[in-house]
């Protein structure tokens, strides 16, 4: 927590430079918990990148540098596993995509 013993979420009033501040150190975190569960997490994400529209593999629109069905496939583990609704990974899902973006 931080000194204010807030945590690293914005509240009502704060100026734009500490808004800023705050999402950097909660992306850092994110990083580095990223980098530890998944360590192989962005040379997948990049092989996804270079395989788009290759024969067998997905094609999405120029605009999406990488769907997030990407993501799920690298917290999941990919192939026929699947993530339950209550399984913890989902929000790694969302924050890797976020993070890929």
């Amino acid at each position: 927590m931080s000194k204010t013993g807030r945590g690293l979420i914005p509240q009502a009033g704060d100026d734009a430079e500490t808004v800023t501040t705050l999402a950097s150190k909660r992306t850092t975190r994110y990083l580095a918990e990223v980098r530890k569960r998944y360590p192989d997490a962005w040379a997948h994400l990049n092989r996804m990148v270079r395989q788009k529209g290759a024969p067998g593999m997905p094609d999405w629109p120029d605009w999406c540098w990488l769907p997030m069905a990407a993501s799920y496939a690298v917290v999941s583990g990919g192939g026929p596993n699947r993530l339950t609704v209550d399984d913890p990974r989902t929000k790694d899902m969302g924050r890797l995509a976020a993070l890929a973006a």
